[in-house]
């Protein structure tokens, strides 16, 4: 069955322009800054493109996460992290809501 209402219509959550900005700066030899940056214009959900709300539960909403993380490795077998994903605690849906601002911990050791 054809339906007219969607031809040339955008694709469901697949927005128009999505990018990530990645840097990383060495402080020292064991210790690592990086930051990052996160992307995506809105779209929509529905296959009709009927759907144009924002900042509600199933909406498709435009983001931009700033990201930051700081390692320090002391051996070459040990690696630690401290970050920060989401740092100005964005509000943003992509059908569910996108996690807010969340710190993390990381350990990495290679046998």
């Amino acid at each position: 069955m054809f339906d007219p209402s969607i031809v040339d219509n955008d694709f469901p959550r697949i927005p128009r322009w999505r990018s990530n900005l990645l840097l990383s700066y060495p402080i020292s030899r064991d210790v690592q800054l990086s930051g990052g940056l996160r992307y995506a214009s809105n779209s929509f959900g529905r296959l009709d493109n009927a759907d144009t709300g924002s900042e509600i539960f199933g909406a498709q909403d435009e983001f931009l996460f700033v990201n930051s993380k700081l390692s320090w490795q002391p051996s070459k077998s040990m690696r630690f992290g401290v970050g920060v994903d989401n740092i100005l605690d964005e509000q943003a849906f992509v059908f569910h809501p996108w996690p807010g601002r969340t710190a993390y911990l990381e350990s990495k050791f290679e046998f």
